[in-house]
């Protein structure tokens, strides 16, 4: 348009969108190609634990607010245990009874 010295510009997006979703379409695969890859190299209980934890959802109670009227509220340990949990860490620190 400018080496034809186009007075009126015409924006159309459809080659634009599609370039855009196929670009986004392509980067989907790849990781879910990586994903499938790393999975294989995993032992099953390993395998169990990324399932959960990237399951739609998984991590919201690591942004809701503390409110401990509402039971929100996790202590120091009980927020380590919490990610021992999800992350299947060894508990740390457990008391004997």
């Amino acid at each position: 348009m400018i080496t034809n010295q186009s007075l009126y510009f015409e924006n159309d997006l459809t080659h634009a969108n599609f370039t855009v979703s196929a670009v986004k379409k392509r980067k989907v695969e790849q990781q879910n190609c990586n994903a499938d890859r790393i999975r294989k190299e995993l032992e099953p209980s390993s395998q169990r634990l990324i399932d959960c934890a990237s399951e739609p959802g998984a991590s919201a109670w690591l942004t809701a607010l503390p409110i401990e009227e509402h039971g929100f509220y996790l202590s120091k340990g009980s927020f380590r245990d919490a990610l021992s949990l999800r992350y299947g860490w060894p508990i740390l620190n457990v008391s004997s009874n």
